[in-house]
C-alpha cells in the first residue's frame, strides 16, 4: 500500500504538469466569487462565504470532480495504471492509493487556499453574523473530499479518460435533474421530509454550510458524512468488480 501511494505521488508530482494546473485551479476557485462581484473583498467573512456559495455550488463541484478524475485518467490514457494490476497488487489497495493521494492532494490544496483567503477576510473585515465556523469548515472539507473521491472512483470504474464526462454529468446534470423531480412533487411531500431529502444533495449541503442564515443541524452533519461513505462504497464496488473481471480497454 505504501509503495503504491509513493508511486502515485511520484506520478502526480512529476507528470503532465499536474501540480501547476492544480495551483491554477486553486487560484481560479478562490478568485471566482471576486470575478462575479469585486466588492465582496470589502465585506465580512459571512458575506464572503455567501458570495462563495453562489459560485461554488454551481461551478466548484464540476471543477474539483473533473480535475480529480483527469489526474487518474491520465494514468489510464498512458497505460501506466495497468502495471499496478500486472504487478499483482490487490485491487482495493490500488483504488485506495489513488483516493488517498489524489483526492487528498486536490481537496486539501483547494481548502487551504480558501482557508488563507477567508482567514484574511475575517481578520481584516470581521466575521459577521455567521456562527459554528469550525463545524462549517470541517463539513466543507468533507464535501470537497467527497467530490474529489467520487471523481476518482468513477474514473476507476470506466478506466478511460472519457470517464471524466460521466463525472461531470454526475454532478452537473444528474443531481440537478433529481432535485428538479423532487421540486415537482414537493407539494405532495410533507415540508419537513422535503427539507431532509434536500439535505442529501451536494448543492444544498454547500448552500447550508456557507450561508449564515442556515444552522448546522444533526441531520445535515449526518447527510454530509453518510452521503460521502455511501457513494464512495457504491463506486468502489463497481470499480472492484470491473477490475476483478479484468474489464480493461
Amino acid at each position: 500500500m505504501n509503495r503504491l501511494m509513493k508511486a502515485e505521488w511520484y506520478r502526480v508530482t512529476h507528470s503532465s504538469k499536474l501540480i501547476k494546473w492544480l495551483l491554477v485551479l486553486c487560484v481560479f476557485c478562490v478568485a471566482l466569487p471576486l470575478l462575479a462581484n469585486i466588492e465582496v473583498i470589502r465585506g465580512t467573512l459571512a458575506e464572503s462565504l455567501m458570495a462563495a456559495q453562489s459560485t461554488l455550488a454551481i461551478f466548484m463541484t464540476g471543477f474539483l470532480s473533473v480535475f480529480s478524475a483527469v489526474i487518474v485518467g491520465i494514468a489510464y490514457m498512458n497505460k501506466t495504471a495497468y502495471y499496478e494490476v500486472m504487478a499483482g497488487n490487490k485491487i482495493y489497495q490500488i483504488v485506495f492509493s489513488k483516493v488517498l493521494v489524489d483526492a487528498t492532494l486536490v481537496s486539501v490544496s483547494v481548502f487551504v487556499c480558501f482557508g488563507i483567503y477567508w482567514c484574511a477576510i475575517g481578520v481584516c473585515n470581521g466575521i459577521g453574523e455567521i456562527g459554528q465556523l469550525p463545524l462549517r469548515f470541517g463539513l466543507l472539507f468533507i464535501v470537497f473530499f467527497h467530490i474529489c473521491t467520487s471523481g476518482i472512483l468513477i474514473i476507476t470504474c470506466i478506466r478511460q479518460m472519457m470517464g471524466a464526462i460521466l463525472v461531470y454529468l454526475r454532478f452537473a446534470l444528474v443531481e440537478m435533474a433529481i432535485m428538479f423531480l423532487v421540486q415537482i412533487f414537493e407539494e405532495s411531500i410533507p415540508q419537513q421530509m422535503a427539507s431532509k431529502i434536500a439535505d442529501w444533495f451536494t448543492l444544498v449541503k454547500l448552500t447550508k454550510i456557507l450561508r449564515f442564515e442556515y444552522k448546522i443541524t444533526n441531520h445535515l452533519i449526518f447527510t454530509v458524512i453518510a452521503g460521502f461513505l455511501i457513494e464512495s462504497a457504491v463506486w468502489f464496488g463497481v470499480s472492484y468488480i470491473g477490475m476483478k473481471k479484468q474489464l480493461y480497454k
